[in-house]
Parts: C-alpha cells; structure tokens; sequence
C-alpha cells in the first residue's frame, strides 16, 4: 500500500488548521501546519506575539526553533519506524486501518504536547517565573524537559502496540520479539529520566 496516497486526506479530515487554547488569562492561538513541520516559526511567533502583546527577542526565538527541530526529528523517526511496522501486516484493510489510527493519535498527542508544554514553557519564559505544578513551583526548562520525555514515551507506546499486532500474527518471529523488549527498556530508561528530573531541584 501506498501510504502517501491515504495520508493527505486523513491529515486533511482530522488536523485544525489553528488551535486555540486558553491559559493565565490569555486567549493563545498557533498555528498547525502539517503533520511532519507542526509549525513554523515564523507564523507561530507572529500568532504569539499578537496573542500575548509581547515581541520576541532573538534568543527565544531561536530556543523555541530548536524545540520544533526536535519535535519533527522525533515525529519524523517515529512515522518512518511505525510505516517500517504496519508493511508487515498481511492485507491493505488492516494496513490502512492501523496507519489512520497512528496518524490520528500522534497528532494528538503532539497537539497536546505544544498545548500544555511548548506554550507554556514559552509563556513563563517570557514572564521568568517557574511553573506552579501539583502544588509545587517548577522550573520551566525541567517542567519542557518532564513533558517531552512523556511524549517520547507515548510515541513508544503507539510502537509497541503495533509491534504486537504483528507478534500475533507472528509469534516466533525472534527479530519483532527483541525489538519489543528493547522498546520497552526505552521506557523505562525514560521513566528514570523523568522520576530524576522531578526528584531534583
């Protein structure tokens, strides 16, 4: 199956073209660009700047260019592993099936990842005040770091699912049973990350 040919269509049906939420008062909005780019800088500042009435200085600016690389790097390497995946599954039903659901819960996941990480690290930045979480005041570079370790781990967890919709159909396949073993020995490693940078002040 051709997975180029069904992606546009479903990105199409089931993407915003601008999210808005609400936070500290502000109604924020920014802009979705497509699946792999998210966003770019260039029109999420300008929607920023106009939402928060704040300009952004260089230094932000270029912090906040770094955070979407990663964030395409790790979008871009997780589609790729999870096409890799879905291939494997015997008959095109199922194929584009799978692929549809990926696509729609990665994208909400990642919505949700620039909603309640990205925009708030670049609020508190812009204001230079931690972030008050669960009763405790966080530093906002540990608090963007916490968020992207757990979006990491919800991409791994879309990977693992798909692993074991194979390993059904495959049970002896060594290979697919070594990949799943180490997925989740990414996730546990993350998962110390995660407890380490909370547990540190």
């Amino acid at each position: 199956m051709n997975f180029l040919d069904h992606f546009q269509k479903i990105v199409e049906n089931y993407t915003q073209k601008i999210i808005k939420i609400s936070y500290n008062k502000y109604k924020i909005r920014w802009p979705y660009e497509d699946y792999f780019k998210i966003t770019s800088l260039a029109n999420m500042i300008t929607f920023l700047e106009k939402d928060l009435d704040y300009k952004f200085g260089n230094l932000l600016s270029d912090e906040i260019e770094s955070k979407i690389i990663s964030l395409r790097k790790l979008v871009k390497s997780n589609y790729d592993f999870a096409v890799k995946i879905i291939t494997e599954l015997p008959n095109q039903e199922d194929q584009f099936k799978q692929y549809k659901e990926y696509l729609i819960v990665t994208y909400s996941k990642v919505k949700n990842f620039v909603n309640l990480t990205l925009i708030k690290w670049i609020f508190h930045n812009i204001i230079h005040e931690e972030i008050y979480v669960n009763g405790q005041y966080i530093d906002v570079d540990k608090y963007y770091e916490v968020g992207f370790h757990k979006l990491i781990n919800d991409f791994l967890l879309q990977q693992i699912k798909l692993i074991k919709v194979i390993i059904k159909l495959s049970p002896e396949d060594s290979e697919l049973q070594e990949i799943l073993l180490q997925k989740n020995s990414e996730i546990i490693s993350n998962n110390n990350t995660i407890k380490l940078l909370k547990e540190t002040k």
